[in-house]
């Protein structure tokens, strides 16, 4: 990164404008976001880069709370053409302001381009924790209904939204009903076996699991899905690296493999090596999960305030992830 870094910055003016984009994310990557800032705040003013340069600051300005700026821009970004990049970062600021019906409408509202399967399940999140489910899968399966393509992926991820959620039992029961249209769709087994170990019944997910990487020997997400498994829920530890060291042979800048692997060794009692795994895999991959299990790890060196930090900051990404919140609450019941 900072040899990148170091060939672009002599480029100057010179270089094009694409360019002066990578350069201003390798500025944010680096640390330095006030020259990262400043380079996009150029970049707004060239047509041609206006609303990637928008997006991009705005996005900024949403992960440092500055929130009159972010919706100064995101409003603009509307205005520049890329009305669904603008939809969603203004339901993001809604969601986090507590205005959750105006984020659900905003999220729900997306309903194509890059942004559209997240608005989507994030919009169902939000039904889900006000409405319930059933008036949640009415809306999302409207969604499903004009993306009939999309319906086995989305499938997945409402499993696990809801299990994350606490609704483990509505979960399994969409993915029996899931499963029997879709019986060889990997994806849906590893949801299921997730949902699995929340209800408590790691066996089950397990023996799915193994199922799974009998029909597919070899495969790297097999793998990390039983290995992830098997750590998580403390179990077997020597079989589970022998599988995720063989995932990241094959795949080594996976986050989610990374995650797994640090996730492991945090179990097995080996903090440091544990937080280099997980400190690679959140920069790969800001992930919710990847940052509580980063937080464990620093948290278990003693480092309590440096943990913390981590979930502050996730929590600016995902404001209302289960996960984070449930860290940030029970390390202010650990206060003295």
């Amino acid at each position: 990164i900072y040899q990148g870094l170091a060939l672009a910055a002599p480029l100057g003016t010179d270089v094009r404008d694409l360019d002066r984009l990578t350069e201003a994310w390798l500025m944010v990557v680096c640390g330095r976001d006030a020259e990262a800032e400043s380079v996009l705040q150029e970049l707004i003013q060239r047509p041609e880069q206006r609303a990637a340069a928008l997006e991009a600051l705005a996005g900024r300005e949403l992960e440092t709370r500055r929130n009159d700026a972010a919706t100064r821009h995101y409003t603009e970004l509307g205005k520049a053409g890329d009305r669904a990049g603008a939809q969603f970062g203004l339901a993001t600021l809604a969601e986090r302001s507590g205005d959750t019906e105006r984020a659900a409408a905003l999220f729900s509202a997306i309903a194509s381009g890059r942004h559209a399967i997240e608005a989507q399940l994030r919009a169902y999140r939000l039904h889900v924790s006000t409405d319930g489910p059933d008036i949640a899968d009415r809306v999302l399966d409207e969604f499903v209904y004009a993306n009939p393509d999309l319906r086995r992926d989305l499938s997945s991820m409402r499993m696990l939204t809801l299990a994350e959620l606490g609704q483990t039992e509505a979960a399994l029961s969409l993915g029996a009903r899931v499963m029997k249209a879709f019986p060889d769709a990997e994806e849906l087994v590893r949801a299921q076996a997730e949902v699995l170990v929340r209800a408590g019944r790691s066996r089950e997910a397990v023996a799915l699991l193994e199922s799974l990487l009998k029909r597919r020997p070899g495969d790297p997400a097999a793998q990390n899905a039983l290995g992830y498994t098997l750590a998580d829920a403390n179990v077997d530890l020597q079989r589970a690296q022998k599988l995720l060291e063989a995932a990241c042979a094959q795949a080594p800048d996976n986050a989610a493999y990374l995650d797994s692997l640090g996730w492991l060794r945090y179990r097995q009692g080996r903090s440091g090596p544990a937080r280099e795994l997980l400190d690679r895999a959140y920069h790969l991959q800001p992930d919710a999960e990847i940052a509580v299990h980063l937080a464990h790890a620093i948290a278990d060196t003693g480092l309590l305030e440096e943990a913390q930090q981590v979930i502050d900051s996730a929590l600016i990404r995902h404001p209302r992830d289960p996960n984070l919140l449930r860290w940030r609450d029970e390390r202010q019941k650990a206060k003295p």
